[in-house]
């Protein structure tokens, strides 16, 4: 799942939610091994689509991820739409 595939950074935070409730049972079973989870949002910025971009994380969002024992980290990475330019 990628945020491109959200139009907004709730809906991309629901995504991962709905995701990771479906990880429970593994992600409890982590846990108690004492293994570190992350979450990595990959936030693409550049393109005509989503030239800037961002993640609004709410304190009951931070809650929720820090009740399941998962880190969580926002990655992004540029991008340009030159290669669909010169192919049009």
């Amino acid at each position: 799942m990628t945020l491109a595939d959200a139009e907004t950074s709730a809906e991309a935070l629901s995504m991962a939610r709905q995701e990771l409730e479906a990880l429970t049972p593994m992600l409890d079973g982590l846990r108690r091994q004492a293994v570190f989870c992350l979450v990595d949002i990959s936030v693409f910025v550049g393109s005509e689509r989503q030239f800037t971009n961002g993640v609004e994380l709410s304190p009951g969002d931070l809650a929720w991820f820090a009740e399941r024992g998962l880190g969580f980290a926002v990655s992004a990475y540029p991008v340009s739409d030159e290669e669909e330019e010169e192919d049009a």
